[in-house]
């Protein structure tokens, strides 16, 4: 065999571990899944055994004091606000815009805006005379006004309908800096004597208005009046066409306020929710302009499907529910919308039948999840019944629980700790918050929300955490902002080898017990790899005192056909009592992905987290076009253009030399030491054992040390030919 023969081989081989990886970070349930959702018909729930919410002080002491909510930064309100709430005379709100970075508040007919992650940059609007009932924020409609408007800012008071223009300043880095709102109104609109209590902004650029009459409206705008339209009006889209010749005075319904819209932007699906607890769902079309009637749900309906599923006496559990959160189509192919009730249970609903892609249909629960506190092992500590604030975005949930008038209890329940599950588990913790909590939200970085809405499924936050931030979630008080980060689990990582100041002791142990040699391997390599020099030595000796060493595996049994052992036979087994919630490494079969009818080498934790954190760096690129054809219509020239722009391949080039230099710098760890000395454990015979299943006669021809020496060859070869 040629040179380039075995060159190209050895690539392929390569490239094949690397496909192999990737594919094992995709097999994670969806939400749907691990909530054991099988029919829109059906209802279930949990949340009543001790492995939802594991204790996980119990399980590993030595993280007890592992961090599950990072730091916490405070920004008072700005000093002119709180002068300001010393004159107010009828009614104040407060509110948050994590699009542009903005946080405001209303006192009267004046509503002003500053940045909440430093209280500057302050602005008002005080050209209202009656009081301000409702804020939204509105991404307009191409072609409707001028470029330097980047947003519109909806105003609602008791007897009309306002639409302010927001600019930025063009000339800045930052696309959110010195926000400027146009001093003469775009739009006015009469409200009719309805009050409006919530403001919805579409991403198509619609305005959605929740009428305290219990109506959604509509305002619409477009770029000039037609023959029959006005360039500004409004739609009353609960109501027939009798509506426009019958007064709404002389509605004989008993009115449930409308006080919650929620859009749906991956379906094109917008849900309301009234004062007593009723869950409406409208059809936007596939394209999101249109608008029709779907299904709807009341609090009691609700209640008695919740008690009928969680056997719970105490239906005063599901009473009241205080906020509406989408699920994304990235998130779950089957659960649509979230409800949270002032107890802090979770209520999961779908709106078309189960395994179906057709528009929306129907409104179903399908699942209830009690909060901590309802397990056999954990009965101390509940964040309800005083619930008032919710929050739920890809996976992370927040709640706010009074716990006095000026005092409030912030539950964090997230799953990022327990990924690759095949059920639901969630880690949870409190934090004590001087101020009543008035709004909660996610920090969005630029170009995030377009990021995460391209994306096909949401991975867990191990498998991107190498490229993605700490999320951060912002905390609107009457004290000021607060942002709590959530730490990633190499945040935590990095914690630990901080306390520890080495790569050894009982925690790392127990860190590598809990998410397997592998994911933690891989997490040493993002460390390792980082400029902080102290850490990445830390991490590095942590990588090479708790990865696991290579293995023989001898088969005991044959697999199917007597084709020798079971795939399953080479899966990692559990270690201790959590190492259930492990992901286990891909079945590879032989060396090159041939069926092993002999002994097989596990490897260890520290290759396959090689590779694993290898195929996650390569993972943006990996299966797409690496350029792109751009035709010029008019001269028909065909331009071969990148498809990622030269930051990001700088940032990757960059991360694949500082592995590579690492692999060099630690090249004489990568031995089989652990192999060698395997020769004096038992079974005595191991190496004669390995070659009567290495030749086909059964019979041994050659040293043990020469069969050591092909294994480490093997070995040295498959980590080297990946670089």
């Amino acid at each position: 065999m040629s040179t380039a023969q075995g060159s190209n081989e050895v690539l392929e081989s390569a490239g094949g571990l690397v496909d192999k990886y990737q594919v094992s970070d995709q097999r994670f349930y969806d939400l749907s899944g691990l909530l054991r959702v099988t029919s829109d018909r059906l209802t279930n729930g949990s949340g009543q055994s001790d492995v939802d919410y594991p204790f996980l002080s119990s399980l590993f002491p030595s993280l007890d004091g592992m961090p599950l909510i990072g730091d916490v930064d405070h920004t008072p309100l700005p000093s002119e606000l709180v002068q300001e709430f010393e004159n107010m005379q009828c009614n104040s709100d407060m509110g948050l815009m994590p699009v542009i970075k903005r946080a405001w508040l209303t006192i009267d007919s004046t509503i002003y805006l500053w940045n909440y992650e430093d209280g500057k940059d302050l602005a008002y609007f005080d050209g209202l005379k009656e009081v301000i009932l409702a804020v939204g924020l509105v991404v307009p409609k191409l072609g409707v006004f001028q470029e330097h408007i980047r947003y519109l800012l909806c105003l609602t008071t008791p007897t009309e309908i306002v639409i302010l223009g927001v600019s930025f300043n063009e000339t800045s880095t930052d696309p959110h800096n010195e926000l400027h709102l146009l001093p003469e109104p775009l739009f006015c609109l009469p409200s009719d004597n309805v009050s409006m209590a919530a403001v919805l902004g579409t991403c198509t650029g619609r305005v959605f208005l929740a009428g305290k009459d219990g109506c959604l409206y509509e305002v619409v705008y477009q770029s000039k009046d037609g023959w029959f339209k006005k360039r500004c009006y409004k739609v009353n889209h609960s109501t027939s066409y009798l509506s426009y010749i019958v007064p709404s005075f002389l509605s004989f319904s008993d009115e449930d306020p409308l006080v919650q819209l929620v859009e749906d932007s991956s379906r094109n699906i917008l849900y309301t929710r009234s004062q007593n607890g009723t869950i409406q769902v409208y059809d936007l079309n596939v394209d999101g302009m249109g608008l029709s009637y779907v299904a709807s749900m009341s609090l009691d309906t609700i209640v008695r499907k919740c008690c009928n599923t969680m056997r719970i006496a105490d239906k005063t559990l599901f009473n009241g529910i205080i906020h509406l959160s989408l699920i994304p189509l990235a998130e779950s192919f089957t659960l649509h919308l979230l409800a949270i009730t002032k107890s802090g249970v979770r209520l999961y609903f779908t709106t078309t039948p189960q395994g179906k892609t057709q528009r929306p249909s129907l409104l179903s629960l399908v699942h209830v999840r009690l909060p901590p506190g309802y397990s056999p092992s954990n009965a101390a500590s509940k964040p309800g019944p005083t619930v008032h604030q919710g929050f739920y975005r890809r996976g992370c949930l927040l709640l706010a629980s009074s716990q006095a008038e000026d005092r409030d209890i912030i539950w964090l329940v997230d799953p990022d700790l327990y990924p690759f599950q095949n059920s639901l588990v969630e880690a949870f913790v409190n934090y004590p918050l001087n101020g009543r909590t008035w709004c909660m939200a996610e920090s969005i970085e630029p170009g995030e929300l377009e990021a995460v809405q391209s994306l096909t499924t949401l991975p867990p936050a191990v498998v991107t955490q190498h490229t993605h931030p700490p999320r951060r979630f912002i905390l609107l008080t009457t004290n000021g902002s607060y942002i709590i980060a959530k730490p990633r689990p190499v945040d935590q990582l990095q914690y630990i080898l901080e306390q520890t100041r080495s790569g050894q002791g009982q925690a790392l142990e127990e860190f590598f017990h809990l998410h397997g040699n592998m994911q933690a391997s891989a997490m040493c390599l993002i460390l390792a790899t980082r400029p902080n020099k102290e850490v990445a030595h830390w991490a590095t000796e942590a990588y090479f005192k708790h990865g696991g060493e290579p293995h023989f595996i001898f088969p005991t049994t044959l697999g199917p056909n007597g084709a020798g052992p079971s795939p399953n036979q080479f899966q990692q087994q559990p270690s201790s009592p959590f190492s259930s919630f492990v992901q286990a490494p891909p079945s590879l079969g032989g060396a090159l992905g041939r069926p092993v009818i002999g002994p097989e080498v596990q490897l260890s934790g520290k290759h396959n987290g090689l590779i694993l954190y290898l195929a996650r760096l390569l993972r943006p690129l990996w299966n797409v076009s690496v350029t792109i054809e751009e035709k010029n219509e008019g001269s028909g020239d065909v331009k071969v253009m990148s498809h990622y722009d030269i930051m990001e391949l700088a940032v990757l080039g960059e991360q694949l030399r500082e592995l590579k230099a690492f692999l060099d710098n630690n090249i004489q760890f990568f031995t089989a030491n652990d192999i060698s000395s395997q020769k004096h454990s038992s079974p005595a015979n191991i190496h004669q054992r390995m070659l009567y299943f290495m030749r086909p006669d059964g019979m041994p021809t050659d040293s043990p040390d020469n069969v050591q020496q092909s294994l480490l060859n093997k070995f040295r070869c498959k980590t080297r030919s990946i670089f």
